[in-house]
């Protein structure tokens, strides 16, 4: 039996066999991680993107919102839709982007910025803006900070309001 532990415990090398073994071992074990390592990858990449589109598409909007007013020379007025619209290709790698200004009451303007990628909308990012500030600051709607609807009431001579 001594003969036996001592052929088993046998310090003075390894066998061929036993790198063999520990070289599948390591294998096994090695490849799965590797794996996981270039999936995490993918994984990293594609939230890369998503996030690049997002900081696009509000660039976008920060620059239709700052520039104060509607700029004819970018934006086309489409009658169809009622709305400015302009279109910028070569956003990114393969998007383009669709910027629409859609007015509204009171000089409201909704900004809607669309980032597209083969024909599908992969972002949409939505705002508002209001324009036209000095007119509705002079327009007899807006009295002591109080919107007043004046087609509502007919004001009398004493001063009060009364409905029509």
């Amino acid at each position: 039996m001594r003969c036996t532990l001592n052929k088993l415990f046998n310090n003075r090398g390894l066998t061929l066999v036993e790198i063999i073994v520990t070289l599948a071992i390591l294998g096994v074990v090695i490849c799965p991680m590797m794996n996981l390592l270039v999936l995490s990858q993918k994984i990293n990449s594609e939230g890369e993107k998503e996030y690049s589109v997002i900081q696009a598409a509000q660039c976008y909007m920060e620059e239709t919102r700052a520039a104060g007013e509607i700029d004819t020379a970018a934006f086309v007025y489409n009658s169809e839709e009622m709305c400015y619209q302009r279109a910028i290709f070569d956003v990114l790698d393969d998007c383009s982007a669709e910027i629409r200004v859609i007015p509204d009451n009171y000089g409201l303007h909704y900004i809607e910025v669309d980032i597209i990628r083969d024909g599908e909308v992969i972002n949409n990012l939505m705002g508002s803006i209001v324009l036209n500030k000095k007119r509705l600051d002079s327009s007899p709607a807006f009295q002591n900070d109080r919107i007043v609807i004046l087609s509502d009431y007919e004001v009398s001579h004493d001063g009060a309001h009364h409905p029509e």
